[in-house]
């Protein structure tokens, strides 16, 4: 005969369940929204079964065939839901899952090692990812920053990159021509003066 505190006991483990449930699936919505925010997306997205794996797809590499492997998973696990084979179907896209868990914490720049985690305990490691300030970097490289140290300005730097080639004179250039030489003129002569005799008469023929 079973005891009354055997139900009682029952009853504590199903609403603990339930609850520990309802909070993973809560969890995960806010970590989810948090994440879609930081990536641009929409919130609202982690609402939407379904819709929150095609986002998070979307945010890691927008990739054809990972949408494939998803939704050849997704039909494949009701396939075999009906044949009674719904433990591997689960096997499959909860390693699906732990895929996309490691890839979006590469994805905002999170070490390997880290990434393993998050594809290991999501809710842990996602909540870390979601509530610090981890970015996804941009593939666009910013401005130039010209440091105040530089030896030249900006305009420059950028012409002494440019290597410049040396000018060769053309053939049929003239040569340079040599400057005007005058010829020395010739030394001057002196000048001679005779001396002037003082008040000699002058010479008069005789007849």
């Amino acid at each position: 005969m079973l005891s009354s505190g055997i139900p009682n006991t029952y009853l504590f483990i199903f609403i603990a369940v339930i609850a520990v449930i309802v909070f993973y699936v809560v969890w995960n919505i806010i970590v989810s929204w948090r994440i879609f925010v930081k990536a641009g997306e929409k919130g609202w997205k982690a609402l939407i079964p379904i819709y929150d794996v095609i986002t998070t797809i979307k945010i890691i590499d927008n990739s054809r065939d990972t949408y494939t492997i998803y939704f050849v998973l997704l039909s494949g696990g009701i396939i075999m839901s009906f044949l009674g084979l719904s433990i591997l179907s689960i096997a499959a896209l909860e390693t699906f899952y732990a895929s996309l868990y490691y890839r979006i914490a590469k994805r905002f720049g999170q070490s390997s090692k880290f990434a393993v985690g998050a594809a290991l305990v999501w809710p842990t490691f996602g909540g870390i990812l979601a509530f610090s300030k981890a970015e996804i970097p941009s593939p666009d490289q910013g401005p130039i920053v010209q440091s105040s140290d530089a030896p030249f300005p900006p305009d420059q730097q950028q012409s002494q990159s440019i290597p410049t080639q040396p000018i060769v004179p053309s053939s049929k250039q003239s040569a340079p021509s040599a400057p005007n030489q005058q010829a020395p003129l010739p030394p001057e002569q002196p000048t001679t003066i005779s001396p002037v005799q003082p008040n000699q008469p002058p010479n008069i023929p005789t007849v």
